[in-house]
């Protein structure tokens, strides 16, 4: 199960501009709640991506550097925070 996850989570953050594109042409108003839903959790991996600019010798901004690293450690930081909250009250023993 942890492998299936952590594969979805990857493979949706990859294509979150896809995830979006289609939400936003959906219809029913259920489903695109939802894809929207999944669009806003999930992480944008398309921040991290440079391969473009690394191929094509583009330009690797320090702002891109910054905010890329800003938005990974505020991502890190809720997802530690809602690990907390959950396992708070958690009994293991």
């Amino acid at each position: 199960m942890t492998v299936l996850f952590t594969f979805l989570t990857i493979a949706i953050g990859r294509f979150s501009s896809d995830v979006k594109l289609f939400a936003e042409q959906i219809k029913n108003p259920i489903t695109g709640f939802v894809t929207e839903l999944i669009y806003r959790v999930m992480p944008n991996l398309e921040k991290f991506d440079v391969r473009r600019e690394a191929v094509y010798g583009g330009n690797i901004s320090l702002e891109l550097v910054f905010y890329t690293t800003v938005y990974a450690v505020l991502y890190t930081l809720a997802l530690l925070v809602l690990s907390i909250i959950i396992f708070e009250k958690r009994e293991f023993k």
